[in-house]
Parts: structure tokens; sequence; C-alpha cells
């Protein structure tokens, strides 16, 4: 557990604050139109390589996201559409992890930046070289100005997020301090 400023970081683990974190993304999830069905959602926090990091304000969650890490035989979830562009990275000696489940409440964007400050340097701590995560190409001018994320790949429509306009983005964590 860390503390930042009113915040509260923890590895969800529990599963009543699993439940939590799975409401919220599904919430967020559905009111963009990404998915329909709950059990997408709760199927993919019951994979064995990844970390649920939640936020919170007292007791309230403020945001979350997942890290997925890359390991044999374990899929990344862009797989089904950057195959391609995930194999080269690999074929090049590159160590990946996923952000996904990104979810904040209204008002607390704070909140999920400060994770993503949080994952850049557990995955450096951890020995991953590389972030990538699927985002909605509006929002790739967040992510290059905030966090120096990339393009990999062209933009594709989701057929797992209701044929949602889908980016993937790309990130060098061992040299982002630098």
């Amino acid at each position: 557990m860390i503390h930042v400023n009113q915040y509260r970081i923890e590895v969800v683990v529990n599963q009543e604050k699993l439940k939590e974190v799975e409401n919220l993304v599904y919430l967020k999830y559905k009111e963009k139109k990404f998915c329909s069905n709950r059990f997408e959602v709760h199927h993919s926090f019951m994979k064995k390589n990844k970390i649920t990091l939640g936020i919170y304000e007292e007791d309230e969650l403020c945001a979350t996201l997942t890290l997925v890490f890359d390991l044999p035989e374990k899929l990344l979830p862009s797989e089904h559409l950057y195959l391609d562009e995930l194999t080269s990275m690999r074929n090049q000696g590159h160590k990946i992890v996923e952000i996904t489940k990104l979810s904040s409440k209204t008002g607390k964007e704070e909140a999920l930046y400060l994770l993503f400050i949080l994952s850049f340097l557990f995955t450096q701590k951890v020995l991953y070289t590389d972030m990538v995560a699927i985002i909605e190409p509006r929002h790739l001018l967040y992510y290059k100005s905030k966090f120096n994320f990339n393009t990999i790949g062209q933009e594709k429509l989701d057929f797992k997020a209701e044929n949602a306009k889908s980016l993937l983005i790309h990130l060098d964590v061992v040299n982002i301090v630098k």
C-alpha cells in the first residue's frame, strides 16, 4: 500500500474490492459502448498474469487499471488486433506489459494519472522494458503529451470492444526518466 497526497494506492486482491473494480470498469466501458456484456469484463479479471491496482480516497474507489504481463502461453489482451506488432517487439527482446481496464470516476482523472506513474515505476522494477495499451485514437494526444507514448501499427476496429476505433500505443519504460 502506498499513500500519495490524499490517495491510497493498493494492489486489489480481495473479492469484495475486485467486484468494486469490475463494476467501475463495466459501467465505464458500457457507457463508452466498449462492451455490453458484464461477463467479458469479469473474465478479464480472472487471468493469472495480471495485477490490478486501485486508488482510493478514504474508502472510495477513484480509479483503477490492470497490468497484464507478457508470459509464454499467456496472451496479451491486444494480441487479437496487434499480434504482428507484439511478435516483432518480442523478437527484438522486449519484455512487454499491457495496461488495460483503465477507468476512473468522473472528476478523479488525477487519480488515474498517479496510477500511471506508479505503473511505470513498477514495470521498471520487475524488469519489463515496454508498456503497451489499446486506446481510442482521439486520446492519442493526451498519452503522447503526458507520458510520451508513441503509436505502433495502424488504427483498427476492435471487435472485442463493440467495433470501437482502436490504436496500439507504446512506451519504452527503460528510458522514460532519461
